[in-house]
């Protein structure tokens, strides 16, 4: 009995190392896969500046809540206007949630917009795409901003912002609302 409960333990453990192995394999080729991908598209990989991280979790800090933020997967190109950056970010304060998987940042000292979220909605036909707008609402940094006057835009994206509304208005201007939508 006692050979036969060893053989168990030693399947197991050959079990548990081989799941861990496969694990991080596939972790490793993700990344390359990023790498790869980012580097074909003219950027390059780069250990992110604590300025980027804190500016980056600033966007998707929610009032009274503990985060702390990493870059992963980061990779920089320089465009006429600024910067723009490939990225992960994962927030480290609970069990490493992965909030964004190759987020596209443009930097630009010529930019000052408002701060303000722009997410695109489900597509409609889905059955649960209004339990899916409902938790997007939910999870959106400020209040929920209606542009009921464009009801293309309307029907395609959630705009909030922390900010004051006349702000994101005066930016998401007839003309941008118009682009956005098509």
């Amino acid at each position: 009995m006692e050979l036969q409960e060893i053989l168990i333990l030693v399947g197991f453990l050959v079990f548990f190392v081989g799941m861990v192995y496969f694990a991080i394999s596939s972790q490793r080729k993700e990344n390359q896969t990023k790498r790869d991908n980012a580097q074909s598209f003219g950027f390059s990989p780069i250990q992110p500046e604590a300025s980027l991280v804190e500016e980056i979790g600033r966007l998707y800090r929610r009032p009274n809540t503990k985060v702390n933020y990493i870059l992963q997967n980061v990779s920089k190109k320089v465009i006429m206007d600024g910067e723009m950056y490939l990225l992960d970010l994962v927030d480290t304060y609970g069990d490493n949630t992965t909030l964004e998987r190759q987020a596209v940042v443009v930097t630009s000292p010529r930019l000052n917009l408002p701060f303000f979220q722009l997410i695109p909605k489900p597509n409609s036909q889905y059955a649960l795409s209004g339990l899916a707008n409902k938790a997007l609402e939910w999870m959106m940094v400020g209040e929920k901003i209606d542009f009921s006057d464009s009801p293309d835009f309307n029907a395609r994206y959630l705009v909030a912002s922390s900010e004051d509304e006349s702000k994101i208005r005066a930016y998401l201007d007839e003309t941008a609302l118009q682009i956005l939508s098509r």
